[in-house]
């Protein structure tokens, strides 16, 4: 079957669904065109500031990736080049990559008690980037701040927001910082009333890292400007990407922990339009683009779905379902390779209840140590699902989920 991993967004034609996403790997227009060459559908800026660290003085240390975890904790550090920098030379030269190349603008950074760039340079700034080709602009919360500032900044965000699309003519993106999901709805819903033309959901989450070795922390403090992203906190976000695409009408993009193509449909059937990756091409390296959107496209082949809109918001629809149903896990004896991890993994109420009484009476699904297969406890087995979720060749599944 021939499949299409293309996707529309704002007018431009992304050739693939998994974007670079804003940090370190895009703090030049030619690492950023270097990574569009190797399979990057879209390409993000550092975060442009009219603060400029001076080359060749960065924070030291400031970084540490765990391959094995699929994290990345660094301290946020300033863009190396100017504003004018950007809008002179290096977008130029990161557009020559031919894909959609997008500045994040720090216009919606907010500190309580500190000075915040004027509207109007960053008015001038947007323009001018526009100018050099930008497909849209992206503007991020920065990190996260405490309960009493968030409600501040979404009150400076909206403002700035509707103060933007006044000015300039470009779509603007909003990626607001971690909060609860109920508090991101709202964010989010009154940003888009705001008239913000898309959101990214999914952002570096506060947290520190401490080298065992040494017994110090990266760049020595656990500081305002550390923060996380990766692996370790994928789940929450694709929460919170269910939660805001089942309120909002405009545009999602997902964010944060994408390392495979299966994350990145994850995010679609969450209703998001295509999919932020940073940490794994940091761990990886930038060959990771072309092998994730490699692996969307093998699974919509795989699953018979001729594109992403196929899979888009798959996962929002209302699931009438009695919850307490029991199904039973049924085992393909063609595909099991008599591993043992679901046996490992069982688990349930009913297996608490018992054991109460009776003490540990084992798993509800074993392999059978003369065909080495798995089999399952038809009478006992209450459909945790944790066997279907551990198993390495996909061989186990839930009779009668899901529901057609």
């Amino acid at each position: 079957m021939q499949t299409d991993v293309s996707v529309e967004l704002f007018g431009h034609k992304l050739s693939n669904p998994v974007m670079l996403a804003s940090g370190e790997m895009g703090n030049s227009g030619a690492r950023l065109k270097e990574l569009a060459l190797a399979g990057a559908g879209a390409v993000v800026t550092k975060t442009i500031s009219p603060i400029k660290r001076p080359l060749g003085k960065p924070v030291s240390p400031r970084m540490w990736a765990d391959a094995e975890l699929g994290t990345y904790v660094r301290v946020s550090g300033q863009n190396p080049f100017t504003p004018d920098e950007w809008c002179d030379r290096e977008i130029a030269i990161a557009r020559a990559g031919g894909v959609p190349v997008v500045p994040n603008v720090g216009a919606l950074l907010w500190t309580r008690g500190a000075t915040s760039w004027p509207i109007a340079e960053i008015i001038s700034v947007c323009e001018r980037l526009k100018d050099a080709g930008a497909a849209w602009i992206e503007c991020h919360e920065g990190h996260p701040h405490d309960a009493a500032d968030r409600e501040q900044w979404v009150d400076f965000a909206t403002s700035r927001v509707r103060e933007l699309k006044q000015a300039v003519d470009i779509p603007i993106v909003v990626k607001p910082a971690y909060r609860y999901a109920k508090d991101m709805v709202e964010a989010c819903l009154r940003l888009e009333d705001a008239g913000v033309d898309g959101l990214v959901v999914g952002h570096g989450i506060e947290a520190c890292q401490i080298d065992v070795n040494t017994g110090r922390m990266i760049a020595g403090i656990a500081n305002f400007d550390m923060n996380m992203s990766g692996r370790g906190s994928f789940s929450a976000w694709l929460r919170h990407i269910v939660e805001v695409c089942h309120k909002v009408r405009i545009p999602v993009i997902g964010a944060h922990g994408v390392f495979t193509g299966r994350d990145v449909v994850e995010q679609v059937m969450a209703g998001a339009v295509c999919s932020q990756a940073l940490s794994s091409i940091m761990i990886h390296g930038s060959r990771y683009f072309r092998r994730m959107a490699q692996e969307v496209d093998r699974f919509l082949a795989e699953h018979k779905y001729q594109s992403l809109s196929d899979v888009r918001g798959l996962a929002l629809r209302p699931e009438h379902v009695e919850r307490t149903t029991s199904f039973v896990a049924q085992v393909d004896p063609d595909r099991c390779n008599g591993c043992g991890k679901c046996s490992i993994a069982c688990t349930g109420s009913t297996l608490a209840f018992e054991q109460a009484e009776r003490g540990w009476l084992g798993p509800r699904i074993v392999v059978n140590t003369a065909t080495m297969l798995a089999e399952v406890n038809q009478d006992l087995c209450e459909g945790c699902q944790a066997c279907v979720s551990i198993c390495p060749d996909r061989a186990i599944r839930l009779r009668g989920w899901p529901p057609l």
